[in-house]
């Protein structure tokens, strides 16, 4: 197995002397803290970032060696994002993006021992052999299906099934989901998970409907794009802009005294007029306890999912699929281990050496957390045996490394309403306090920056 690797090939520079006062406290140095803070700056506010890992990026990790370029958190985001293009201008780092290339509109999932492509359309999909021709028929009901009653809260699973019948959600619905969620489509809850795709129903009244009428307001924004060097990369630079950023300082104890945030680390005492918790739902529940006489302990019950993610180097010769396509999606009970495998060397150039591929896998997730438990051999013999089913891989890897993340991916589960309200009167009791991170408002690396920028733009203009 590979060593672990830091966020990239250039460490940021410390942060320096921790300072004693300032205006802005930002516990998290994860792209929603970071960019916060970067808007902060802007905005003319002296501001500072406590990060509790010995690293900045939170999720946002990058793994670069012997010609490899691999993501081990997110890979790629969809064009069209204002808060992202933003931040790029800002940093000068436009030129920093590349699209992906052509063949990665291909997709395929695990079906019946195979890969079968996915259909490109709607409308493709009523000739798929992945829906049998039962399942096909109901989906044209879809335009009359009646909305749900104002109010309801209803999991991914119930409205899926209620629009599209229920094999398609086994089918297909399920596997996406877990490819963006690694979640339990029974679990997670429609108006938080997917607000986008549940405000189609109540806005058109079919998902059908909603969908072409999207098009028709403008061009698809379907084109992926990353930094050429990487997320990782891309927040140190970031870290770098906003200076006072401290890796390796995590707060200990937060208190208010005299109007003013007290932190306590273990580099010493930061004191700020507001203060941000911008790291994950734990940690706002252990260091908000004193200061909401307890209330804030309810934030430990937000679930996440597990994940591992790892990655492989084989000579290209390995392989017998065509490996024409962004990857694979495979549902649970098919006989895999792997939620899917991105082919990262299709996507972008530069990901591995000539002659080579790279793949990411990914296991684990909501259900799946019994994974994580196993030794490191045991889960590369599962994880290799399904790359050799579905793509034909032999022999030994030129390149491997496995990464486990305990808490992935924060479940917007049903009841999800509950912490966000929670952090609200939290907010409101707690003068100067502020919520950020992505177990609150997406998890998507575009909402959060969109996110980040909304509350920079509260945080600069209430006094």
């Amino acid at each position: 197995m590979s060593e672990a690797f830091g966020a990239s090939e250039a460490a940021i520079e410390p942060g320096g002397e921790l300072p004693a006062e300032v205006e802005v406290l930002v516990i998290g140095a994860g792209i929603s803290g970071l960019a916060l803070a970067w808007h902060l700056r802007r905005g003319g506010t002296r501001v500072a970032v406590l990060e509790r890992e010995e690293r900045v990026g939170g999720a946002l990790l990058t793994l670069r060696r012997d010609g490899f370029l691999f993501e081990l958190g997110p890979n790629t985001v969809v064009a069209g994002s204002g808060a992202l293009e933003r931040l790029l201008s800002g940093l000068g780092l436009e030129a920093e993006m590349v699209a992906a290339k052509p063949q990665a509109k291909k997709r395929y999932l695990w079906h019946q021992g195979r890969l079968q492509a996915l259909p490109a359309s709607p409308f493709a999909l009523l000739a798929s052999p992945l829906l049998s021709r039962r399942a096909r028929l109901r989906l044209l009901r879809e335009p009359w299906v009646g909305r749900a009653s104002p109010g309801t809260e209803e999991s991914v699973a119930a409205f899926l099934g209620r629009r599209l019948g229920p094999e398609a959600v086994v089918r297909l619905a399920a596997p996406s989901v877990a490819g963006v969620w690694a979640g339990d489509p029974a679990r997670l809850s429609m108006p938080w998970a997917f607000p986008r795709l549940a405000a189609l129903e109540r806005e058109h009244g079919s998902l059908l409907r909603g969908l072409l009428a999207s098009r028709r307001q403008g061009p698809s924004r379907g084109r992926l794009l990353a930094p050429k060097r990487g997320w990782g990369w891309l927040a140190e630079r970031l870290a770098g802009e906003v200076g006072a950023v401290f890796p390796g300082t995590p707060a200990e104890a937060i208190a208010r005294q005299g109007g003013r945030w007290q932190v306590a680390t273990s580099k010493g005492t930061v004191q700020a007029r507001k203060l941000v918790l911008a790291a994950g739902a734990e940690v706002a529940a252990q260091l908000l306890a004193p200061e909401s006489q307890g209330g804030s302990r309810a934030f430990a019950e937000l679930p996440y999912a597990p994940m591992v993610v790892a990655a492989f180097g084989f000579r290209r010769e390995q392989l017998s699929h065509a490996l024409d396509g962004f990857g694979f999606l495979a549902p649970r009970g098919t006989g895999l281990t792997l939620l899917g495998c991105l082919a990262t060397s299709n996507l972008f150039a530069g990901r591995a050496p000539e002659g080579a591929v790279a793949l990411t896998a990914f296991a684990g997730g909501r259900g799946g957390e019994e994974l994580l438990e196993l030794p490191d051999e045991e889960i590369r013999r599962r994880l290799l045996g399904d790359l050799g089913r579905a793509l034909g891989c032999r022999g030994e890897p030129l390149f491997e490394h496995l990464h486990r993340w305990r808490r992935a991916i924060p479940q917007y589960e049903l009841g999800h309403g509950r912490f966000v309200e929670l952090a609200r009167q939290l907010e409101e009791r707690l003068p100067g306090l502020y919520f950020g991170g992505n177990y609150l408002a997406g998890i998507s690396l575009p909402d959060c920056l969109a996110s980040a920028e909304q509350l920079a733009g509260r945080v600069l203009s209430e006094g």
